[in-house]
């Protein structure tokens, strides 16, 4: 497996803290581009946390390179989003579940202390997501060529730019950015510390 593959296979799917930041987007966004580039064209939905995608594509492009439209418009991201939902139902009721049983008070800290607990195995149900989605036969369109997703991906340099890391450093430099498992850098090191302390 190639570097970028390896790359491909890991920004694919990512757990965060929150989906609802547009600093986490805006990294995992940021981080992709350093791998891949950056897509020519961006189509989002209005949510919050999609502005600062559009910040950041002028910022690469010089030019609006965004543009909004109704999520349920686009077929394609539906699709996924439904396949990938029936997968991980049992994450996400999981937590809610613990709740109802008083196993899990609402409380920050213990939902910080939660996501540190199971964001890698949840991680794992998406890699393992990612695996078999990529093994999916994607039918020619007038969009999209015939084929397996990972391969169109790596054949494919029509839709995206190679962007200079000094440029994504500078992006970087203008945002803010937070990649915290836990949504707290202080509790991620704690959790850490207890972990390797007690060798868990």
């Amino acid at each position: 497996m190639t570097y970028h593959e390896k790359c491909y296979q890991l920004y694919c799917l990512q757990v965060a803290s929150t989906h609802n930041d547009p600093n986490v987007v805006r990294s995992y966004f940021l981080d992709g581009t350093k791998v891949f580039g950056a897509p020519r064209f961006l189509r989002t939905d209005c949510g919050t946390e999609n502005v600062s995608f559009a910040a950041a594509m002028t910022y690469i492009h010089h030019v609006n390179a965004q543009m909004y439209g109704n999520s349920t418009a686009n077929q394609r991201i539906e699709a996924l989003w439904s396949k990938l939902r029936s997968m991980i139902i049992p994450w996400i009721d999981f937590i809610p579940e613990m709740v109802d049983d008083h196993l899990l008070v609402g409380h920050t800290v213990h939902m910080q202390i939660a996501r540190y607990c199971f964001c890698h195995l949840v991680q794992h149900s998406l890699d393992e997501f990612m695996a078999y989605w990529k093994q999916h036969i994607v039918w020619n369109s007038s969009e999209c060529p015939t084929g397996k997703p990972d391969m169109l991906f790596l054949s494919s340099h029509d839709h995206k730019t190679v962007v200079a890391f000094a440029v994504i450093e500078k992006v970087e430099g203008e945002f803010s950015t937070v990649t915290s498992v836990t949504g707290c850098d202080i509790m991620d090191e704690h959790c850490q510390y207890i972990q390797e302390s007690l060798s868990l």
